[in-house]
């Protein structure tokens, strides 16, 4: 299907004297030259196209990404209950000892 479509599509940029970016667009612009019947099988023929092009991966969503079993930091990603939204510096919990504030400010490696 994917070369039936390139074909037509250069076919019908010919006819019309111009290129088209798209299969359809050129098709479309050749409706006139090449008729009603020959338009529609066109149009059908960049439809299955364009679905093998643009479904092939579909098939292999359901299986798991390598790269996700196999990521260093996946046990340190924190999720949130359905609902809930981001953090925020507004709405987390703030320590009001001045120990705790110190060592944030100065970081756990500053010397005391």
């Amino acid at each position: 299907a994917m070369a039936s479509s390139v074909q037509l599509h250069s076919e019908h940029d010919a006819l019309v004297g111009r290129s088209s970016h798209f299969a359809r667009a050129a098709t479309l612009a050749a409706a006139p030259l090449v008729g009603e019947g020959a338009t529609r099988r066109a149009l059908d023929i960049h439809r299955s196209a364009n679905r093998a092009k643009h479904s092939w991966g579909r098939s292999f969503a359901e299986e798991v990404d390598p790269f996700d079993l196999a990521d260093p930091w996946a046990s340190c990603r924190r999720t949130l209950p359905p609902g809930a939204g981001g953090s925020s510096a507004a709405s987390a919990p703030r320590s009001t000892s001045t120990a705790a504030s110190s060592e944030v400010a100065a970081g756990p490696f500053a010397a005391a």
